[in-house]
């Protein structure tokens, strides 16, 4: 602790430190967000394994993907979750609790998924509703790490 009359007591803190921790937390967000999602989905495919057929065959992965009522609700839980996780890890890892990180996590999912469906086409309901899982996550992550 810092005598209030020593030199170093009025400092202001280092904007590259700051910058430093705040994007090492958005990198250490990102990856917890990818890890959560990867995890959940690698059990999805457990729990609902997927019919034998080539991964090259959209046309044969569009018609799986079409009655996969349950493994799609899974996914919806995996982008709910990662959202939160990676919201939540950033925010609680940053140096100033900024809400551009928490933003900047949520949009790099929500490209992600929109990359994800412009290369496989879903149902529109999970069109619609991914992306608010992905919102709604980020939101209620930005509120459990946005602690004083």
């Amino acid at each position: 602790m810092l005598e209030p009359n020593s030199p170093m007591a009025d400092t202001p803190p280092n904007p590259l430190a700051i910058g430093g921790r705040n994007l090492l937390a958005g990198l250490a967000g990102i990856v917890s967000g990818i890890v959560v999602i990867y995890l959940i989905e690698l059990l999805t495919q457990q729990l609902y394994p997927p019919p034998a057929f080539d991964p090259a065959d959209t046309a044969a992965l569009s018609a799986y993907i079409n009655k996969a009522t349950r493994p799609l609700l899974m996914v919806l839980v995996a982008y709910f979750t990662g959202a939160f996780t990676s919201v939540y890890v950033s925010l609680h890892l940053s140096a100033n609790k900024t809400i551009l990180l928490p933003i900047a996590m949520v949009v790099f999912l929500l490209l992600s998924y929109a990359m994800n469906v412009a290369q496989i086409p879903h149902p529109l309901w999970f069109v619609i509703t991914a992306p608010i899982a992905l919102m709604v996550g980020g939101l209620l992550g930005y509120r459990g790490g946005h602690t004083k």
